[in-house]
């Protein structure tokens, strides 16, 4: 039998142990870390089952929507900030676009930057998120320490790295920098020639907390729980015999993606949970921990696929630095099955039950992106149950470029179709 995975290589992860109190819902633990982690924003968590190396596929328990999960590095252990009063003050990062908004919660101080490259160093506030990725091999692993100083109640700025930093068309030094409301920060590369090149930036404002209400806030209890937070490389959908070990899984996936294997490998099946259970009925596994990975939406070129019948219905793929898969299909009625763009919706509203297609796979098409050419394309997937076409012609497993106004249809023909979209695509 051969199954479809979803697997992720973690490189870095960072955990909390807390004492809960039992009646701690999950969903409500998932919004306090959305909170507490700027880098995090998540409706619910994942509980991660640990998995031998050697274990068959075939003798896993792998449910539909699992995920396997293959970390790199032993997570490193990290104490929360503590909880949010009225009167404190917060710094909020914003993105040019507005499309991402980050922020400090209870911390004190914080690192602005970029992971290095072994992934040994995580800052606070990633700017993988506010600079496009092929500006970011001129960026510095740190670039600003802000830091909040109590006496005087106010956030200060100073430069960490290499690269220039302009605040306000003032140039950054080594000088501490007081801000104050709203401030727009700009970012230059190291080299005095491309001094006036802009790389990015980001608006950062201080914000006051009004209503301790207004922030998640966790009971402390006598319910010892583990939660893990996981910076993961782009999503790999493959095509799993089951007389296939984990370890040629791992071993492959780093041939793949040319990563060096250490010492440290560990993998895990992610299963969803439901936001409304409590730690008290949450079904324990051994060694297994809650688990949340950080946004994973950086600086954008970004695929938005429009519903031609409905034009508020806007399908919105964002990738990074990485070549990227999306996939494009329905659901067959287990929400969980994992889908980027998620057409069921669009399906049913035509008048067409995706439920009563004569197809075991959700998956219609899959999306690429090709960072070194920095462009979409879109191919037919293996399991697709229907035609789908990219304008006039009928896609095939031969990847197809994307272009914007390009229309992708799926149905019988090309004006018989169940739905059909229109593309657009943002360089950021």
């Amino acid at each position: 039998m051969t199954r479809r995975i979803s697997t992720t290589i973690v490189p870095y992860a960072r955990q909390y142990t807390q004492f809960l109190a039992p009646d701690v819902e999950i969903g409500h633990l998932a919004s306090y870390f959305s909170q507490t982690e700027a880098n995090v924003d998540s409706y619910t968590l994942e509980v991660a089952i640990p998995v031998k190396l050697n274990k068959y596929v075939g003798d896993i328990n792998i449910e539909s929507g699992d995920r396997l999960l293959i970390f790199l590095g032993q997570p490193t252990h990290g104490n929360l900030p503590p909880p949010l009063r009225e009167g404190d003050k917060i710094l909020r990062f914003r993105s040019q676009s507005g499309d991402i908004s980050l922020h400090s919660q209870g911390k004190h101080e914080l690192i602005v930057g970029i992971p290095d490259r072994d992934h040994q160093f995580i800052p606070d506030v990633d700017l993988r998120y506010f600079i496009p990725h092929h500006y970011l091999e001129f960026i510095s692993p740190r670039v600003l320490n802000l830091q909040f100083d109590p006496n005087t109640e106010q956030w200060v700025a100073n430069r960490a790295g290499e690269t220039k930093v302009r605040i306000h068309q003032l140039d950054l030094m080594n000088e501490q920098y007081p801000l104050q409301g709203q401030q727009v920060i700009q970012f230059y590369a190291d080299n005095d020639q491309a001094f006036n090149q802009v790389l990015g930036q980001i608006t950062i404002e201080v914000e006051t907390v009004h209503s301790e209400s207004d922030w998640a806030q966790i009971e402390s209890g006598n319910e010892q729980t583990t939660i893990c937070i996981g910076l993961e490389n782009d999503k790999q959908l493959l095509n799993v015999s089951d007389n296939i070990r984990i370890t040629q899984i791992i071993n492959g996936l780093a041939r793949h993606n040319r990563l060096m294997l250490g010492d440290y490998i560990q993998a895990y099946i992610m299963r969803l949970i439901a936001p409304d259970q409590s730690l008290a009925v949450l079904e324990r596994y051994p060694n297994s921990f809650l688990y949340v990975p950080t946004i994973d939406t950086y600086a954008p070129n970004v695929l938005r696929l429009t519903d031609v019948h409905d034009k508020s219905r806007i399908y919105t793929l964002y990738v990074g630095q990485n070549d990227e898969e999306k996939s494009l299909g329905f659901h067959l009625g287990q929400e969980n099955i994992p889908l980027d763009v998620d057409l069921s919706s669009a399906f049913m509203r035509q008048g067409h039950d995706p439920r009563l297609f004569d197809t075991d796979s959700p998956y219609q098409a899959q999306l690429l992106y090709r960072a070194d050419e920095n462009s979409w394309w879109v191919h037919l997937d293996a399991d697709a149950c229907m035609p789908v076409f990219l304008n006039n012609e009928r896609l095939t497993l031969n990847p197809m470029p994307l272009k914007v106004d390009d229309v992708i249809s799926l149905g019988p023909s090309i004006n018989n179709y169940y739905v059909r979209l229109v593309v657009s695509v943002r360089d950021s």
